[in-house]
């Protein structure tokens, strides 16, 4: 999956080894390029923040007849970004990824300073009629990118696939209650990390294609990275039209 090449060069700076241990989810700050030998320590950080998540991500597929749930309105997953909220949220990504890796987190520091991220992602999302204000646009943009990620392959998904799972997760949206009563800024802060994560990413499947030794520890750490958050393996899942469907 390619986002803006410009975005892409940048994240990359984010850290000069080849490795991110994946922190997916809502109110979580992307933990990124975090050296592969992270250990137990950081796998245990990383469940203790999804713990707290304070929107149910884990086993949001699973929700009870989700799938046969109406789509939701528009703007039932869709919230106004406030620069507020995304520079308290970018401050947050920052202190949190400076205390396992300070250099990766003054990288992207001066990323999120100079480069308006969001108009990046949304450069290529609006070429699938998406939104970076739309909370099922994002984590269908996260999960697909984190699935590709896993397979090392760099290519974009199809309108079918992107749209379908899309879907998919919007009717779980809509079927799980406590997103009824969700803010505006806890949409925000949950679509933006998926999106920044989605971003890095990127840049981690290009890495993996070039370098096909490192795509088991790739694989491993970006597969627990999403089942921390969401409850399922993407190893055992297909991206379908119908969105994510066990293989």
């Amino acid at each position: 999956m390619r986002f803006p090449r410009t975005l892409l060069i940048l994240a990359a700076a984010c850290g000069s080894a080849p490795a991110a241990a994946q922190d997916i989810g809502p109110a979580l700050d992307p933990g990124v390029m975090v050296g592969w030998a992270g250990g137990a320590a950081v796998q245990h950080d990383l469940e203790r923040r999804a713990a707290q998540a304070p929107l149910p991500m884990r086993g949001l597929l699973a929700t009870p007849h989700a799938s046969d749930a109406p789509l939701p309105p528009t703007a039932a997953v869709s919230f106004r970004p406030d620069p507020a909220v995304r520079k308290a949220n970018y401050a947050q990504f920052i202190t949190k990824t400076r205390v396992v890796d300070p250099q990766g987190a003054s990288q992207l520091e001066h990323l999120l300073a100079t480069t308006d991220v969001m108009a990046e992602a949304q450069k290529w999302m609006g070429r699938y009629g998406m939104r970076t204000t739309n909370v099922a646009d994002a984590l269908a943009v996260y999960l697909a990118t984190a699935w590709y990620t896993i397979r090392a392959d760099t290519s974009d998904p199809t309108p079918g696939q992107l749209h379908g799972l899309r879907d998919q997760l919007a009717r779980a949206i809509g079927a799980t209650p406590e997103f009824a009563s969700a803010s505006d800024a806890m949409k925000q802060q949950l679509s933006e990390a998926n999106l920044i994560q989605a971003m890095i990413l990127s840049s981690v499947a290009e890495q993996a294609k070039k370098n096909p030794e490192l795509l088991p520890k790739i694989t491993e750490t970006v597969a627990q990275g999403a089942r921390n958050s969401y409850g399922f393996d993407l190893r055992g899942m297909a991206l379908t039209d119908q969105g994510l469907v066990p293989a």
